[in-house]
């Protein structure tokens, strides 16, 4: 999983309004206050995580007070965020936390899980009994206020951060100051910015050099053996300062002995004492990052994610398969968000869909979990032990959502359909491709082309380092059969040319898996293994989501050029799904099995029933497994061949879908996707 979905999943921003809940405080610059929130949190929640992941969020406006700095006189800016950006922010924080709290220094104290104040001060006084007895006694100028933040979105890039984590940071630090400079003092995610933007300080005076520092948020002291020594330390604390665009205020900064009184922190070091001082260390306001959830947090936002259909399981990209197409990190289905394309799963027993205002809700034990706009969802899975209200179901026809109920394991046992309507004449030109052979031929042709170049494609990329003589063969003799499939003359030829290129793929697909798993046969039922149980499901997913976007597209699901026409087939399903079988469905169950995801454990044999070609099925724990994973893999950004844009699979099932529609209106040759290898 992406640092990006780690942080604007629906799981991690429900702790996160668990914990603003706790930390309190006042509304935003938008006036809402916790209270507000709270009354549709489960909604609010779902909507936000949909606005973030699909690049539709901006943030609110911030609340700003002037209040009375604690030492040293003055005022100071309080800037506090909207309610929905604190959670947001809070969410971020948490991830941003977990990737950089290894990489920060030792000489860092503030606002970092089990680290203190009164730790700081320790090391302070034992610096000074290791002999380090001169101070350089430090002040930033208005630190909060002046930094900047093009150098600080630049290194929390070099640090390892996500770059769509990095450009929602960017967000929020537009919103703290639109000139390019400055942190919010009150936002949740400050203190990890600021302590990020400070690490350059500690990395200078590290544990080898004749300087240590002490750094509590942006107080801190270097301490010296000599005067000498603590004015070089000062002088590299401005270079350093002034290249991350900060500087030090002259007239608050000072080189004092040890022996003098020297306050930092709110305590008093004077004559080998520390006392507490009558002045409190300066401090963010609340709400600020907090580190710990309670049992109950954790078990509601357990709860949350096992519900969540933006929440795939972390899948490691394997080195001899590598299908997403151009630069960039595996992204989660991020853009798939922006146009309603994300799909419900519900297998847990227990669980109830119904009907909520314009949307869906989850219910588990009578309890609300869930709740996402109808607008969000392409397609609803229920499992076997899963109710679905009679509103629900009506809700999902008029928003032309099919739902499809799965049996026990885990595939369709029915679908039902959204009716169709006012697409007449995008109905009338697929049939009359489908009835005018001389046109559907080509069209098949090419579908089936592309079936047999993208397995080939599969293969040759499963076979960079095996180098398995079976599977060059195999790449050979697909590439006749794929010349021999674009130039049929019928569709009988068509249809051997496809025949002759199976028995070459299949074989050498089986070839490229590995820990004792092999595809004896992909269609005699007697010699199935639990590759053929996982080619099922995989081939099922992939049909669900191409169904979905050939509904998205207006198109007559039932209407073909390569698979027939009949009632109760979606024969424009399965043609349009030809080209994504070896890149998505194939792919992605080889994959599964080489890097031990699925293993033996995971399925059971019995007895094949009705309607079933064999008898061996993934346990449940097991399909739930292979459903996160074919989100994160269909979720991958890809290259669209069409434009060069970059975008996910899903989306582009969206978009072959649209483009073969286009096609069929204007009587225009259409092509499929070809992977490259």
């Amino acid at each position: 999983m992406s640092m990006f979905h780690q942080a604007t999943s629906v799981a991690a921003l429900g702790e996160a309004w668990l914990r603003t809940q706790r930390n309190g405080g006042g509304p935003g610059g938008d006036g809402e206050s916790l209270s507000d929130f709270a009354r549709e949190a489960d909604f609010r929640l779902a909507r936000l995580s949909h606005e973030l992941q699909a690049g539709m969020y901006r943030p609110g406006p911030l609340r700003r007070l002037q209040v009375p700095k604690r030492r040293g006189g003055g005022m100071r800016t309080l800037s506090i965020p909207c309610v929905v950006d604190r959670v947001a922010q809070r969410a971020a924080a948490s991830v941003l936390s977990a990737v950089l709290e290894p990489q920060f220094e030792e000489a860092s104290f503030g606002y970092r899980p089990g680290r203190s104040v009164a730790q700081a001060v320790a090391r302070v006084d034992v610096l000074r009994r290791q002999g380090y007895r001169y101070v350089v006694d430090a002040d930033i100028r208005a630190f909060f206020d002046n930094v900047p933040h093009a150098p600080l979105a630049a290194r929390l890039s070099a640090s390892g951060i996500e770059g769509r984590l990095v450009d929602l940071v960017g967000q929020w630090l537009d919103s703290f100051g639109p000139g390019g400079v400055g942190l919010a003092q009150g936002s949740p995610v400050s203190p990890v910015l600021a302590n990020l933007h400070l690490d350059a300080l500690d990395e200078a005076f590290g544990p080898k050099g004749n300087v240590r520092l002490v750094r509590f948020a942006d107080d801190f002291v270097l301490l010296t053996r000599s005067r000498p020594g603590a004015e070089g330390a000062l002088a590299r604390a401005q270079a350093v300062l002034a290249e991350g665009g900060l500087e030090l205020n002259l007239q608050k900064t000072r080189i004092v002995p040890y022996e003098e009184a020297l306050r930092f922190l709110g305590h008093l070091f004077v004559r080998g004492m520390v006392l507490q001082s009558s002045e409190e260390p300066e401090e963010p306001p609340r709400p600020l990052l907090s580190y710990a959830g309670t049992p109950e947090a954790e078990e509601e936002a357990g709860a949350m994610q096992a519900l969540s259909p933006l929440a795939p399981v972390p899948i490691k990209e394997p080195e001899p398969v590598r299908l997403h197409e151009g630069p960039g990190p595996d992204l989660p289905g991020d853009e798939d968000l922006a146009t309603g394309a994300v799909p419900l799963y519900l297998f847990e027993p227990g669980y109830r869909l119904v009907a909520d205002r314009e949307g869906f809700a989850v219910l588990a034990r009578g309890r609300p979990r869930l709740r996402l706009p109808a607008a969000m969802v392409a397609r609803i899975d229920l499992g076997a032990e899963v109710e679905a209200e009679d509103a629900a179901l009506r809700l999902a026809a008029a928003h032309g959502i099919p739902v499809a109920l799965l049996n026990e394991a885990g595939l369709p046992q029915s679908v039902l359909m959204p009716a169709l309507h006012d697409d007449a004449a995008l109905h009338l030109a697929q049939a009359a491709l489908a009835l005018t052979p001389a046109l559907a031929l080509p069209q098949a042709r090419l579908l089936v082309g592309a079936r047999i170049r993208n397995g080939q494609a599969l293969l040759k990329r499963l076979n960079r380092r095996r180098a398995l003589p079976l599977v060059e063969a195999a790449c050979e003799e697909m590439k006749r059969d794929w010349l021999k499939a674009e130039g049929a003359r019928d569709a009988d030829r068509l249809r051997a040319a496809e025949a002759e290129a199976a028995r070459s793929y299949w074989p050498a697909l089986s070839a490229c898996l590995e820990h004792g798993f092999a595809l004896p046969s992909r269609r005699d039922p007697t010699r199935a293994t639990p590759v053929n149980a996982v080619l099922d499901y995989t081939a099922s997913l992939l049909t669900r989501d191409m169904r979905a976007a050939v509904l998205r597209a207006r198109l007559h699901p039932g209407f073909g050029l390569l698979h027939a026409t009949g009632d109760g087939r979606d024969a424009c399903v399965y043609d349009l799904i030809e080209p994504f079988r070896a890149p998505l469905a194939e792919g992605l169950a080889v994959y599964l099995f080489n890097n031990r995801i699925l293993r033996a454990d995971d399925f059971t044999a019995e007895p094949a029933p009705s309607g079933r070609r064999h008898g061996i099925r993934l346990l449940p724990g097991a399909g739930r497994k292979l459903v996160q994973a074919w989100e994160s893999w269909i979720a991958r950004p890809i290259l669209d061949p069409a434009t060069g844009d970059r975008c996910t699979w899903r989306r582009l099932l969206l978009l072959e879908s649209q483009r073969f529609a286009k096609a069929a209106m204007a009587r225009e040759a259409w092509q499929p996707y070809r992977m490259k290898h």
